[in-house]
């Protein structure tokens, strides 16, 4: 079978099996994925409410939205990757069901993004800016939005990536046996956080990224936020021949505190497919600059009677 070198026995237990899915997601260099966040907040600032027509006064609403996703990427190259993803943002907040869909492209050192659908909000309606491919220009922009991105190192990427497989971050809390994901035999096991773990790692990959540990306020945010958060109904299903991991489904409770009023639940399921295969994705044709997009989004806001009451907050 895979995996049965020296030094690299099958796995015993289903903790060994969950370590050993670890190590092997952390040699992917492209995946398929697919999967959905669904997010219920209460008690902080409500984005939606003005966009949709609402006042001041009630921004601070509870707010319910939902994302789903799904894409493809290669990251054998972290300097040049290239990915297609499509996000559709739906909400309650929008009229008539509607949703947002937007996709992006990385294509080596470009990138782009493409709104397909975008609802009316309030008396805004942006439907202008639909089917139109922009480029991102990370190094030049002589519009009002500046586009911040980054690239890792190889070297870089690398020390993350052995960081990260390095990590105990779950523990097998019930073992729920074997279970076929289309045509995939995997284990599906209930597992619980190593809160302790991720904190080390994450301390880590900021000091490998940034060439500096995290600061006392960096610090004292994350500690604030594991007090805060709690990881419930997490299951993992790892395929019983190659120990990848094919999906993953886990809820996430935040409670409020005296420094931040905000609370709520993240729901999150995540499937995984077509491990290490090409991929490759063709740049669009047609591309609008970033000035060029600029230009049409004011023009659209001062033609629906100027800019909605808190969209620039």
């Amino acid at each position: 079978g895979i995996y049965k070198s020296a030094g690299n026995a099958t796995p015993t237990t289903p903790d060994g099996v969950v370590e050993r899915m670890g190590s092997r997601m952390s040699e992917v260099e492209s995946v398929e994925y697919a999967g959905t966040v669904t997010a219920n907040i209460e008690g902080g600032k409500n984005p939606l409410a003005s966009l949709t027509g609402g006042s001041a006064a009630n921004t601070n609403k509870p707010v319910a939205f939902s994302v789903a996703f799904a894409g493809t990427s290669e990251f054998g190259d972290w300097e040049k990757p290239e990915s297609a993803i499509k996000l559709t943002l739906a909400s309650p907040e929008f009229p008539n069901n509607g949703s947002a869909e937007i996709e992006f492209k990385n294509v080596g050192a470009d990138k782009y993004f493409k709104f397909n659908t975008i609802p009316v909000l309030g008396k805004l309606n942006l439907s202008s800016l639909t089917n139109m491919w922009v480029k991102l220009d990370a190094k030049k922009s002589t519009s009002t939005v500046v586009v911040a991105t980054s690239t890792m190192s190889e070297d870089t990427a690398e020390e993350v990536k052995d960081i990260i497989s390095g990590g105990k971050y779950f523990q097998v809390s019930e073992d729920l046996g074997e279970e076929s994901l289309g045509g995939i035999s995997t284990h599906h096991y209930k597992v619980t956080l190593n809160e302790a773990e991720v904190m080390r790692a994450a301390r880590a990959v900021s000091t490998e990224v940034n060439g500096k540990a995290p600061s006392i306020t960096d610090e004292k945010k994350m500690n604030e936020f594991f007090a805060r958060a709690e990881m419930s109904d997490a299951e993992v299903w790892v395929g019983t021949k190659d120990y990848y991991l094919y999906k993953t489904k886990f809820g996430v409770t935040v409670a409020k505190s005296d420094a931040e009023p905000s609370s709520g639940t993240i729901a999150v399921e995540l499937e995984l497919r077509n491990f290490n295969e090409k991929v490759t994705v063709e740049a669009p044709t047609g591309v609008k600059t970033m000035n060029e997009f600029m230009g049409a989004f004011v023009g659209a806001m001062l033609e629906d009677g100027g800019i909605p009451d808190g969209f620039m907050k």
